[in-house]
């Protein structure tokens, strides 16, 4: 009950203050955390037509354009996020991320890398990484960077997942038996 009255919150201050291109971005996000991205959208671009430099409004209508896997237009505002400030690391991260979902391994593992660059311990940055490592077929270097997500947060699922099957391409079965179990 409490996301939704910070929603209505969130509304009445973007309402109240419609100039404030801060209080559209606030009231997306908890839209978004709600499960409503096509209510967020107009959030963020309204956000963006008071300040079109803003990065973190670029960033957070990347992360509703992906949700709704418009994988394209999310990548153009990651990017756009980026030129305007190239030390965002969440936005090197989901711009791999959209890169790999798009098939474009190569340019995933770049960006995965300068997020790790800025960031080192970033265990989703690290799961990209090895999601993009495993499609280029170096799954040494996937598994390296599966495991050291593992270190950072050993309760992932998905990574354990993503580890076994690239243990199975490197003819470890056993090991990634145990893997997919847990």
């Amino acid at each position: 009950r409490r996301p939704a009255e910070a929603a209505e919150l969130l509304g009445r201050a973007a309402r109240a203050a419609p100039g404030n291109p801060a209080a559209h971005v606030n009231h997306g996000n908890v839209l978004r955390d709600l499960g409503h991205p096509h209510d967020a959208l107009p959030c963020y671009q309204r956000a963006l037509d008071l300040q079109p430099e803003y990065a973190e409004a670029h960033y957070n209508l990347g992360l509703v354009l992906d949700d709704l896997r418009r994988y394209t237009e999310a990548l153009e505002h990651y990017e756009r996020a980026l030129e305007i400030e190239p030390g965002h690391t969440e936005a090197w991260n989901n711009r791999g991320a959209v890169l790999h979902k798009l098939a474009r391994h190569r340019e995933a593992l770049e960006s995965c890398d300068h997020a790790l660059a800025l960031a080192p311990e970033h265990p989703d940055a690290l799961v990209n990484r090895g999601a993009a490592l495993h499609k280029l077929e170096r799954y040494e270097e996937a598994l390296d960077s599966l495991e050291r997500a593992l270190a950072l947060r050993p309760e992932r699922s998905d990574t354990h997942f993503n580890r076994g099957v690239t243990l199975r391409k490197l003819d470890r079965h056993r090991e990634a038996i145990e893997s997919l179990d847990r």
